[in-house]
């Protein structure tokens, strides 16, 4: 099962998952909810574990996207 994510999404599922976790922690960011909030809302253990995944994909934190109003590039 999982090689055939893998084959048909060109990604682990994991990753997959993950990065669909992040993308609404990125609009709550920009709407103005608190990194903690946003991190438990969407399904994150907590702050920390948030700062992990969103640090990853435009390598900045979570409070410097949501101040940076979405200058930040996304990949």
């Amino acid at each position: 099962m999982s090689r055939a994510f893998s084959a048909e999404c060109e990604l682990g599922a994991h990753p997959y998952l993950t990065g669909r976790r992040v993308e609404p922690v990125r609009r709550l960011l920009l709407d103005g909810a608190g990194p903690g909030a946003a991190a438990t809302a969407v399904g994150f253990f907590d702050q920390s574990h948030l700062h992990r995944h969103v640090k990853r994909r435009p390598g900045v934190g979570p409070g410097r996207y949501a101040r940076s109003g979405a200058t930040a590039v996304t990949r």
